[in-house]
């Protein structure tokens, strides 16, 4: 049905039967007529009607929800390749994770990752809190096109490849229409945020970061209100959240990484539903290519499965990877079994 109105009309017809008993929602969860979007919405305005009919009195509460999980479709998203899904929680339609680490460890390349592999099946909001929209187009470009900081600095270096390769991602970048990003030069409130995310209906958000979103004045514990709205919005809503944080500095080199070393607020980590820590390994000189790529991620909180996983990436311009299979030295064998302590 190419006609967006007469779309619209045949969604409003099926809510219509949904709310009067002609189907109930496990028909909706097994339809094929509508998109993965289109139930959700389904699902969100007929869990408003319900609302609203407990709310007025008339009826008792056994008339939420109470289709089982494994019976309804899933919305298909990825945390950004084969063997990384195989290991970590699914992202389902009210999750709500956080991906820490230290400053410098990758979190905005890796997030970004994330956003554009999901960006191929739906639409994705990506806030960045930290930078404008070309200042993240401009920085995963040039990771793209391999230019040094040398060569940003006296760009008579750059090769004529890298300024056609830096100008072809920016270019795609641009045209992603699946990849909504959103810089902001001030403080958002989350609010803010959110309500311009329930206005596009994406199938994913990612917020970076969570030490750059207005706080309310004189609040006891502001990161604790903030984190609950968003994980409240994510359960209205049922559009997931992957917000950006930081870990706490640390006075020497900690070899182990856990929810307690988040900065501020311990009531984040009993919000969410996902914790991901991440590291980028520190580079020495004898360091082999495939040691320098490591990108470690752990699941440090499973609320769905209860065993966290872990896996290691490699990064190489603006890419995570699970294997690096070109250009290495003779100790690659070893190095791919190697993982720095985490």
């Amino acid at each position: 049905m190419k006609n967006p109105n007469a779309r619209h009309k045949k969604l409003l017809e099926f809510l219509d039967e949904l709310k009067k008993g002609m189907f109930d929602v496990e028909d909706l969860y097994n339809s094929e007529q509508f998109e993965d979007e289109e139930k959700r919405y389904l699902i969100k305005k007929f869990i408003e009607h319900k609302d609203q009919i407990l709310k007025d009195g008339e009826v008792e509460s056994d008339l939420f929800i109470t289709t089982d999980p494994i019976e309804r479709a899933s919305t298909i998203r990825t945390w950004g390749t084969n063997e990384s899904n195989k290991k970590f929680s699914p992202i389902e339609d009210d999750h709500f994770a956080v991906v820490a680490g230290q400053g410098g460890a990758g979190k905005t390349a890796y997030t970004f990752f994330l956003a554009q592999e999901n960006a191929k099946s739906g639409l994705v909001y990506y806030f960045s809190l930290e930078m404008s929209s070309d200042g993240i187009l401009t920085r995963l470009s040039r990771e793209h096109a391999g230019i040094t900081k040398e060569q940003w600095r006296d760009k008579s270096l750059i090769s004529e490849r890298q300024v056609s390769a830096y100008k072809k991602q920016k270019k795609e970048l641009r045209g992603n229409k699946n990849l909504k990003l959103i810089g902001y030069e001030h403080k958002p409130k989350i609010e803010e945020i959110l309500e311009r995310a329930k206005d596009g209906s994406p199938h994913l958000i990612f917020i970076d970061n969570l030490d750059l979103i207005a706080t309310e004045e004189g609040a006891k514990d502001p990161q604790k209100i903030l984190v609950e709205k968003i994980k409240n919005f994510t359960k209205k809503e049922l559009i997931p959240v992957i917000l950006v944080h930081h870990l706490r500095k640390s006075s020497g080199k900690e070899k182990y990484m856990s929810g307690d070393d988040l900065r501020g607020s311990g009531k984040i980590r009993d919000n969410i539903d996902t914790l991901m820590l991440c590291k980028r390994t520190e580079f020495y000189e004898d360091m082999t290519e495939r040691e320098k790529a490591m990108f470690i991620v752990r699941e440090d909180k499973d609320r769905a499965f209860g065993n966290g996983g872990f896996h290691t990436y490699y990064f190489k311009k603006g890419l995570f990877v699970d294997n690096l299979d070109i250009g290495f030295d003779t100790e690659a064998a070893r190095a791919t079994q190697k993982h720095p302590e985490f």
